[in-house]
């Protein structure tokens, strides 16, 4: 069975290859009985490349040569492919245009018209298979090194390109084109930053600023192909983001305690990214060669205070040092003083 979609030849089911035998027509009263022979110039064709497929047609009767004219149809329904005009008992002609039919199968028929002569007779089917269009999928970047919070200057670019390019006017390859590898943002697979579909000539995006962790990332590109055209796969690339800095800031409660009153002494801290993104992890309150106390950042900040007589009493220069984590660097604040009475 044969359906047309968008303007061209579908084909459901598989249709078996016939054998090249012409069949003779019974003819008609006062005619000559004639025998028409389809030839294919290749068993196989491709999608948007189907005009490079020839038909010759040649149509014998005793006694004379026939004229008229040969039709190519094909399917059960007769679909006309194209006519040509006998010359010495011969003709040919081609697929009119390059997508005329959709990759599948094809069952093909000469019928020649007959003249006042010669009879009409139709030959033996061929079967034409029409494959798909391979494709190419490339995948580029507009920088493979990158900073961690500062992602969004980021271009990715994915392209399928068939072998065979349609007009313009014409939808090229359909289906899904999957960015393998990054952290999800739109899409519906947790490996995919997202899927675009429908037509996928080419798509391009920019990641988000902390679209990939510090280190290094393989991205890939993946096609699923479409009723036409092939699938296919960009190799994967490697995209290295380097750790953000960190800017530590440290504020004190009070400069000065007596001794045995240290809770008076609270530790202020705001751990500042270099871009976006949200510094985590901990931060130590040093006092000289004390530790004063340990922090855990809740939202780049946090806080903590002394304990009674954790210092001896004497003068302080105080830090907060940030340990840094998988996104940021390590920092340190500026030096506060602190001095703990008797």
């Amino acid at each position: 069975m044969l359906t047309r979609t968008h303007g061209r030849l579908a084909c459901i089911g598989v249709l078996a290859i016939s054998a090249a035998l012409a069949v003779p027509e019974i003819a008609q009263a006062g005619t000559t009985a004639t025998s028409t022979v389809l030839t294919l110039s290749a068993p196989i064709a491709t999608y948007a490349n189907e005009t490079t497929e020839q038909f010759t047609l040649t149509v014998t009767g005793s006694g004379g040569m026939p004229t008229g004219t040969v039709t190519v149809l094909a399917g059960s329904h007769g679909t006309s492919v194209c006519t040509a005009t006998l010359k010495a008992g011969q003709a040919s002609c081609a697929i009119p245009y390059s997508d005329w039919a959709r990759a599948g199968t094809l069952q093909l028929t000469a019928s020649y018209s007959g003249d006042g002569t010669f009879a009409a007779s139709v030959s033996d089917a061929r079967t034409l298979t029409v494959a798909k269009d391979p494709t190419t999928a490339t995948l580029s970047f507009s920088s493979t090194r990158l900073t961690y919070g500062h992602e969004q200057s980021e271009h990715v670019d994915g392209l399928v390109a068939p072998e065979y390019s349609l007009a313009p006017q014409f939808a090229g390859p359909d289906g899904i084109m999957t960015f393998t590898g990054l952290n999800l943002v739109n899409g519906s697979t947790a490996d995919s930053y997202g899927q675009y579909v429908s037509p996928v000539d080419e798509f391009w995006f920019n990641l988000g600023a902390t679209a990939l962790p510090a280190g290094v990332t393989k991205v890939g590109l993946t096609y699923s192909g479409d009723l036409d055209y092939t699938p296919s796969a960009a190799p994967a690339q490697s995209i290295t983001v380097a750790k953000a800095t960190s800017k530590t800031r440290l504020a004190l409660s009070v400069s000065r305690a007596r001794y045995g009153h240290e809770r008076v002494v609270s530790f202020s801290v705001r751990v500042a990214p270099q871009y976006l993104g949200v510094p985590a992890g901990r931060v130590i309150i040093h006092a000289g060669r004390y530790t004063a106390c340990v922090i855990t950042l809740s939202s780049v900040r946090g806080s903590c205070a002394l304990t009674a007589t954790k210092l001896p009493t004497g003068s302080y220069r105080v830090t907060a040092s940030y340990v840094g984590n998988a996104d940021f660097t390590a920092s340190a604040s500026a030096t506060r003083l602190l001095t703990i009475t008797r």
